[in-house]
């Protein structure tokens, strides 16, 4: 169960995946009636994203890491794209997509658009600088990686492995 959790494609999609659809206007009413999906929709969130960031964030090289250094720097601008757009659209919106506020209340009091309008700013900006930062964090440890020797790099790999076959060659 951990090999497929910590797989850094699944960890990324999943992580992906539980955002954009806690945003659909219908899954967060259902979230909002239900106090198990509620539960469920902020557990998978946090689950998710711990898993996420203990890959992007992970100091080790690989292996033992499971992300390589460059995977892990481009990994928050990927995660990033559909959040921004996610939030541009409900940032842009001229429709109400969340009428569920309505009847489990606002916690302000301003005009529905408005409160819309703000919540995607919110679910747009903080989430870009969040992913800025992790992704800057990830390049920061690569170069810690690089310039102390612990990354691996195929081509050394491939010339042991030939130099290993010539040994073993001569020696046989």
């Amino acid at each position: 169960a951990s090999a497929v959790l910590l797989n850094p494609a699944f960890a990324t999609l999943t992580f992906v995946a539980f955002i954009l659809v806690w945003l659909i206007p219908h899954m967060q009413t259902l979230a909002m009636l239900d106090w198990r999906i509620y539960r469920f929709m902020n557990w998978s969130m946090v689950v998710s994203g711990f898993i996420y960031w203990w890959l992007v964030l992970d100091h080790r090289p690989r292996p033992p890491g499971r992300m390589t250094p460059g995977v892990r720097v481009l990994s928050p601008g990927i995660t990033m794209t559909p959040q921004i757009l996610a939030g541009a659209i409900v940032t842009f919106s001229k429709t109400d997509l969340y009428p569920i506020f309505e009847i489990c209340g606002r916690a302000f009091t301003f005009n529905v658009l408005t409160g819309q309008l703000v919540g995607g700013v919110i679910m747009w900006v903080p989430a870009a600088i969040i992913e800025s930062i992790g992704g800057l964090l990830a390049l920061r440890q690569w170069l810690r990686l690089s310039r102390s020797g612990r990354i691996r790099r195929e081509s050394d790999d491939r010339r042991r492995a030939a130099a290993a076959r010539a040994t073993a060659r001569s020696a046989g």
